[in-house]
């Protein structure tokens, strides 16, 4: 289950719950997730309208109506995620099926917009500047938004990319399947050693807390390292 912030002391949920200090305090009737391998997110945007995704079709929760009202957005492929960026431009990829490769598409004011076709999976967006990182089933990709161009981040293509983080510093982290965590800098992929049992090896995400410290989940808990030792050894 997906959250994002919806007040100075409230979450939001990809179900719908309105959380504030894990307690649920309202709810908002989103529809119910139907299929076995559907991928639930949310996004806001700059206006607050929430953003979801439901069986093939992006769906806008519109603040003005109380959220009571919601534009659809129909596809033909389930979404994998949904991000918004810095001018408020809501991205959408879709997961690839047994008619159709996955895609890219932008919203911008309720037009929407092809960008790019893959062979393989987009899993996660995130923005860095002029930038969105696009983390595959196959590899990291860069879209520069000012050029419209899509690049393909060397020597990634043999990893299976979970998440991606800007820690404080803007370096940008990977975590992956089955290889750990790395950093990317320069145009360049830096490894880190494992823990012992190896649970490393499938890293979620990362967080970074107010002491520089990275804490990454995993299969098998959850993982404190400092960022500063990270750096240490390259």
């Amino acid at each position: 289950m997906l959250a994002q912030a919806f007040s100075d002391s409230t979450v939001i949920t990809s179900e719908g719950l309105i959380i504030n200090n894990k307690r649920v305090i309202d709810s908002i009737p989103f529809p119910k997730s139907v299929l076995l391998d559907e991928r639930i997110n949310i996004a806001l945007d700059d206006e607050k309208n929430i953003w979801i995704s439901r069986a093939m079709k992006v769906l806008c929760y519109l603040k003005k109506s109380g959220y009571k009202k919601y534009i659809t957005y129909p596809f033909n492929q389930n979404p994998k995620t949904i991000f918004k960026d810095n001018s408020n431009t809501i991205w959408v990829s879709l997961g690839i099926d047994e008619f159709h490769k996955p895609k890219l598409y932008a919203i911008k004011k309720g037009v929407v917009t092809l960008k790019a076709v893959f062979k393989n999976n987009i899993n996660y967006i995130v923005q860095q500047n002029s930038i969105l990182y696009l983390a595959g089933d196959n590899g990291l990709f860069l879209y520069d938004l000012k050029t419209k161009k899509l690049h393909f981040a060397k020597n990634t293509e043999k990893i299976n990319i979970r998440s991606v983080f800007i820690d404080s510093k803007q370096k940008i982290w990977l975590t992956t399947y089955e290889k750990g965590f790395f950093l990317y800098e320069n145009q360049t992929l830096h490894s880190f050693p494992t823990d012992e049992e190896h649970y490393l090896n499938s890293a979620h995400c990362i967080i970074e807390d107010k002491n520089e410290f990275f804490w990454i989940s995993t299969n098998k808990g959850l993982f404190q390292v400092s960022r500063k030792a990270l750096l240490q050894t390259l």
